[in-house]
């Protein structure tokens, strides 16, 4: 794995990023493998100066996802699975993506652009619970719960909503369950 990310030079390496849209450097993806080099780097060796180069360009890019996307839902994972401390990031998202029934992927998010709208993906909602969590704001975590909860259809939880609150096609998402079961799980631990 080490080889392969530094053979791809992930420090600067552009990638389709978490939406497999358009190649760009993303936060997300760095902070995949800065973390992911240090999680099996204590069982062999890695180029710690790229290393700290990679450390370095994710810091130039926050709080941006890309050169393309500023605020983008996929930052999330910077802090949950990645384990990034970064409260400001999450305030952001609240004010900016976070509507009634899901959360924007990012400003001008045209997928499934006949339907002209920016989807809500329902996912955020208890991925924004995780992530609150994570960062110790228990109440919070248990409002976005309460939140995902009122977005399941009789088939499940669907991948996003539109702008009308009509639910997308996809129901059930996988994404949005394990995110609710996940969050479900960590707030029973508490």
């Amino acid at each position: 794995l080490i080889n392969y990310l530094e053979l791809c030079e992930y420090w600067h390496d552009k990638d389709d990023g978490m939406w497999e849209e358009k190649p760009a450097l993303h936060a997300s993806s760095l902070a995949a493998c800065i973390r992911g080099i240090e999680k099996v780097g204590v069982f062999c060796d890695y180029d710690k100066q790229n290393h700290a180069l990679a450390k370095h360009n994710l810091t130039n890019l926050l709080p941006y996802e890309s050169s393309q996307h500023k605020l983008d839902l996929a930052l999330l994972s910077l802090i949950w699975p990645y384990g990034f401390k970064l409260d400001n990031l999450v305030a952001d998202i609240e004010a900016s993506l976070l509507k009634a029934k899901g959360v924007i992927r990012y400003t001008g998010d045209n997928y499934e652009a006949e339907k002209h709208v920016e989807p809500r993906w329902v996912m955020g909602i208890p991925w924004l619970g995780i992530v609150n969590l994570e960062l110790g704001f228990v109440d919070k975590a248990k409002d976005y719960l309460a939140m995902t909860e009122k977005l399941y259809t009789p088939q499940g939880l669907p991948e996003a909503y539109e702008a009308n609150n009509i639910d997308y096609i996809h129901v059930p998402l996988a994404w949005s369950h394990a995110m609710a079961i996940i969050l479900r799980a960590k707030l029973a631990e508490r």
